[in-house]
């Protein structure tokens, strides 16, 4: 009789550490030391066109064979970070919401890819840079700035 309560006990507390981990922990200290990092919003000139971000991020040094950049979440999306030149990535997300009122959404196919189930809470201008180090996936919270789009005339 006393094996059900203790089943019990042991089921609640393997749900219990299951929850935790669902938790979201962030990299409090990085060897990662960020120059710059801001995003630039753009809207096709075209009506009925796409929108979206460039992401920008420029690192004070070289990256350490230990580390890698992936990518970054932002709103509700995510993106890789490629390398531009050295120390500098960039990333491209295609939003879509420059769409006419009356017109079909289509999913657009782009670099940025967004998500609805985010492990994390992202408000404003935050974003959460993915990243490799030492093998392990880390993740740093960012909030990014956003600067205006040079205009270009076409």
């Amino acid at each position: 009789m006393i094996k059900k309560p203790i089943c019990a006990v042991l089921f609640f507390l393997m749900f219990a550490f299951l929850d935790c981990s669902k938790q979201f922990n962030f990299k409090k200290n990085s060897d990662l030391i960020i120059k710059e990092l801001y995003y630039e919003s753009w809207i096709s000139g075209v009506k009925g066109g796409e929108s979206g971000f460039n992401i920008h991020l420029t690192l004070e040094k070289k990256l350490e064979k230990n580390l890698e950049i992936q990518g970054i979440y932002f709103k509700q999306y995510y993106c890789e970070l490629g390398n531009t030149k050295e120390n500098q990535y960039l990333g491209h997300i295609t939003t879509g919401s420059n769409r006419e009122a009356n017109s079909e959404v289509v999913p657009v196919v782009s670099d940025g890819v967004e998500t609805t189930n985010l492990p994390f809470v992202l408000e404003g201008d935050d974003a959460v840079l993915v990243y490799v180090e030492r093998k392990k996936i880390r993740y740093l919270k960012l909030l990014l700035i956003e600067r205006e789009m040079k205009s270009l005339p076409m």
